[in-house]
């Protein structure tokens, strides 16, 4: 075999050979995965105002009744961008059917008793 033979085979292995045997490794070992459920999209708000009297935080989620809010989501973790709210974001995580969110109140609400 000739130099230039060689130089040839070598480079068509390593250009060529490997990453398909890469990309079929990974095809295999990704074969049981499943994805995160979605929730993204426009969703609404609807409180029961009446129940919300006796929780601390009361106040605070009936000004957020029947507010618009957008859910970005990305794999498991999402976050909320809210429009007319005292609210200023949210992110969470989804876990199977369980949604997990922490609730950033803006800096003018987050000043306010309750």
């Amino acid at each position: 075999m000739t130099y230039t033979n060689r130089n040839f085979a070598l480079a068509y292995l390593l250009l060529v050979v490997l990453p398909i045997v890469g990309l079929a490794g990974m095809l295999k070992s990704g074969r049981n995965l499943v994805a995160p459920n979605s929730v993204g999209g426009l969703w609404r708000f609807q409180i029961d105002s009446g129940n919300l009297a006796a929780l601390p935080c009361g106040k605070f989620l009936a000004r957020a009744q029947d507010a618009g809010f957008v859910i970005s989501q990305s794999g498991k973790n999402f976050t909320l961008n809210l429009a007319n709210s005292p609210m200023s974001s949210m992110s969470g995580e989804i876990e199977g059917t369980t949604i997990k969110a922490n609730i950033l109140p803006s800096s003018g609400s987050a000043t306010e008793t309750g």
